[in-house]
């Protein structure tokens, strides 16, 4: 984290790993971060940037690392990755005690981002 842009949170599938959540061991190949500053996702080596909005709610400090929060990274998975391990990792995080009003928030600040309806 260090080396990267200030603004960077950890994100996606990186976010869970940090988080504690399961991941698949064929997902993370890439270390994925979220900034609200920039205009489109890259890659760029084993980095994967995505380009959405950060509401200030949904960014916690994990062995200070900037982090999306669990109901943030359970919304990004469940619209970016295959439907039975995006439940995989809600279950995982609802067993974690996921405040389900932050969940709930969540999906509501999603609308209209890739992945969803």
């Amino acid at each position: 984290m260090p080396l990267v842009a200030a603004g960077s949170v950890v994100s996606h599938l990186s976010a869970a790993v940090v988080h504690g959540l399961p991941v698949f061991a064929d997902q993370p190949d890439h270390v994925q971060l979220t900034r609200d500053d920039v205009a489109g996702g890259k890659r760029r080596g084993r980095l994967h940037l995505h380009a959405a909005p950060l509401d200030p709610t949904e960014v916690v400090k994990i062995n200070g690392i900037a982090t999306t929060s669990m109901a943030r990274t359970v919304v990004d998975l469940a619209r970016s990755i295959a439907f039975d391990r995006a439940v995989v990792v809600g279950d995982a995080a609802l067993r974690q005690k996921l405040d389900t009003k932050a969940l709930a928030d969540s999906v509501g600040r999603a609308g209209g981002r890739p992945g969803v309806a």
